[in-house]
């Protein structure tokens, strides 16, 4: 999405060219400078610039850079958005303009004007099936292709940051002004997507900061709408899809028992889907096990009478029937474990044109199969705790205090979930849940599958065991996960953070908790559901 020129030459196509740059008093009365001055005047002047300004976007998300007009982030801030857009009300893209023109070549103006530009764009090619077109001697077939593209802006803000109070045009050589915009809650989030199965070209859903000028710019920072979710409390309940030893199961042979952690993901989460089967017919034969994250998308303009949809697998997984895992005793039992992360996931978008869903499928092929699918959901979600700590950080950062470990949570936790589930999945697989066997365990593409089986275990305890440590399993990532939040916020605390011990925000305002009150505090996350 960087460097969109031809959203610039449309948008230039739009603006008059109300800027003059040399200072001729002949131009209209309501000239306005739109925030980007290119002096056309040949020469090149040695531009001299501030000691320091904030850290803003690279030169490659500029249109058209010039680096005497460039955008620069609020201090503390590593992007435009502040606040999280999509839970609060309040969230902004807010930053700073800064100007630098040479003294022997300031820049002439009565007014400043920033814009925040939303447009949503699809465009995609349709080849027709061959036609015979005869000719003299004989018939050649051709191919035809049409090109589908809509677009849509869902947002326009305009705002003067800037007024001289001289009459006629004012000198600006050196200045630096905020701007910020009020997001509406209703907004799409920022995306991209490329090249869907060669068929899909282009789709973009994105906000760009523009400066109005001689040469409109577009800079274009894709995480200028970076939407946000709060999870449900029901989001963690399980799922299982079980016919154990019904009529179904007798008949066939073969009972199953597949759960899934949960229906509703966020980043840095793992998908878990465990598959419990029980052999009550020797004959029969599992022959593998597939699961699979599936991602469908559709794009559809014209009130959907022109669509085009693609499905894709993005995660996918097939165990053997041989690396299955069979646990000898009065019921033949066995073990199957998928674990995925959402990591690089392109989350779940419902806009005007494009539509982003996301489906889990299980696969049991024997000498019949079964096949298992549930539409699940995958968002950018946060918890309020998780809010009040980024808050935290963000003010203790302000302050210059040292929190580089805050700044990598997010992967290093990550990393910690894999590590952990693939060290269970390798306990259970390889010493059949301490009691000692043997098994398989692979890790596909951040993928950790294993099975477990154990040549001795006939005791229905340890069954039982095994089967709660399965199903607790995605209890102890998630435990872990919380802890692990609970020391970061205590030690911000402990670097004076006030809004570490103030900040924890709710749906209606905030609760005001003593730090020093750990049983306040643990009694608050309890009614919270945190813990």
């Amino acid at each position: 999405m960087l460097g969109l020129k031809g959203f610039s030459r449309r948008l230039k196509n739009k603006i008059s060219k109300i800027f003059n740059p040399h200072g001729e008093r002949n131009a209209t009365k309501d000239s306005v400078l739109h925030a980007s001055a290119t002096s056309t005047s040949g020469r090149h002047p040695t531009i001299t610039f501030e000691p320091f300004i904030e850290k803003g976007p690279l030169i490659s998300a500029y249109a058209n850079y010039t680096p005497k007009v460039t955008f620069s982030y609020l201090a503390g801030h590593a992007s435009f958005q502040t606040g999280y857009f999509g839970v609060e009300d309040t969230a902004t893209v807010s930053g700073m303009l800064n100007l630098r023109f040479p003294d022997n070549d300031p820049c002439l103006a009565k007014s400043i004007v920033i814009s925040l530009i939303g447009e949503e764009r699809i465009r995609w090619t349709e080849k027709t099936p061959d036609v015979e077109t005869p000719t003299k001697s004989t018939s050649r077939k051709r191919s035809e292709s049409t090109n589908r593209m809509a677009s849509n802006v869902f947002c326009n803000q305009s705002i003067c940051v800037w007024q001289t109070c001289l009459v006629g045009y004012e000198e600006i050589r050196s200045l630096d002004i905020p701007f910020s915009f009020n997001l509406p809650t209703d907004l799409p989030a920022s995306l991209y997507l490329d090249d869907v199965q060669a068929r899909i070209k282009e789709v973009e859903v994105g906000l760009w900061l523009t400066k109005y000028a001689e040469e409109p710019a577009v800079l274009d920072d894709d995480r200028s709408a970076q939407s946000w979710s709060v999870a449900e409390p029901n989001s963690e309940i399980p799922i299982r899809w079980s016919s154990w030893n019904d009529a179904a199961a007798i008949q066939r042979g073969l009972g199953w028992e597949i759960t899934l952690n949960k229906t509703l993901f966020g980043p840095d989460n793992h998908i878990m889907v465990s598959v419990k089967l029980l052999f009550m017919d020797p004959r029969v034969k599992v022959e593998s096990i597939s699961f699979g994250l599936q991602e469908i998308r559709t794009c559809h303009i014209d009130d959907d009478q022109i669509v085009n949809k693609s499905k894709k697998y993005i995660r996918h997984e097939r165990v053997r029937g041989e690396d299955i895992a069979i646990l000898p005793g009065p019921d033949k039992e066995g073990f199957v474990v998928f674990v995925t992360p959402t990591d690089g996931v392109t989350f779940d978008v419902n806009t005007m044109y494009i539509t982003v869903k996301h489906k889990v499928k299980i696969r049991i092929d024997f000498s019949q199969y079964a096949a298992i699918e549930k539409d699940i959901v995958i968002r950018n979600f946060i918890s309020r705790n998780e809010i009040a700590l980024r808050s935290a950080a963000l003010e203790s950062e302000r302050k210059g205090l040292k929190i580089e470990e805050w700044r990598m949570s997010r992967i290093s936790q990550s990393k910690r979930m894999q590590d952990k589930t693939f060290r269970e999945s390798k306990r259970y697989s390889m010493n059949g849940a301490g009691v000692g066997g043997s098994g398989v365990v692979r890790m596909v593409s951040g993928n950790a599958t294993f099975a477990v089986q154990d040549e001795n275990y006939d005791a229905l305890e340890h069954r039982q065991e095994l089967e709660e440590r399965l199903v607790s399993m995605q209890d102890e990532l998630q435990q872990d996960y919380l802890d692990d939040r609970e020391e970061e916020l205590d030690n911000v605390q402990a670097e004076g953070s006030t809004s570490a011990r103030y900040g924890y925000a709710l749906n209606n305002g905030h609760v005001k908790l003593d730090s020093d009150d750990e049983n306040a505090r643990q009694r608050y996350y309890e009614s919270r559901g945190w813990i």
